[in-house]
């Protein structure tokens, strides 16, 4: 089983600041985008997957650019082993899942499918009822 879906386990159920001001920086090509972050990975690893993932995404129908295109699929890709992923070094390291503290009680399996029961994750604000008129 892929730990996408296990990820999760290692949340340790803190609220967290959102990013910000990401939007207002200038987007760089791929290659240079993933420099800061580069020593996390395997250098021949991230190098073939970036070309995979770049050779996969010329000219794509939704209007993004190749090195946009590619930055989703390089995050998708399940790299071998799975902990080297993009997806899993980013998660690690920005945690941007909320998790609840009793990781064990909160696992269920049905029908081959793992469930996480996340509502302990979340505090109720403001609850808001729709009603038909």
């Amino acid at each position: 089983m892929t730990s996408r879906f296990l990820d999760v386990i290692n949340e340790d159920g803190k609220i967290l600041l959102p990013i910000e001001g990401y939007q207002n920086v200038d987007l760089l090509p791929l290659e240079q985008a993933l420099l800061p972050v580069a020593h996390l990975f395997h250098p021949d690893s991230l190098r073939s997957n970036i070309w995979v993932a770049k050779q996969r995404s010329e000219s794509p129908p939704n209007g993004l650019t190749t090195d946009e295109s590619a930055s989703i699929m390089l995050y998708t890709i399940e790299w071998t082993p799975d902990n080297h992923s993009l997806y899993y070094i980013l998660n690690q390291t920005l945690r941007l899942h909320c998790y609840p503290t009793s990781a064990e009680s909160s696992l269920t399996f049905e029908n081959g499918s793992i469930r996480v029961d996340a509502n302990n994750c979340y505090t109720l604000i403001r609850k808001y009822e729709v009603t038909e008129s």
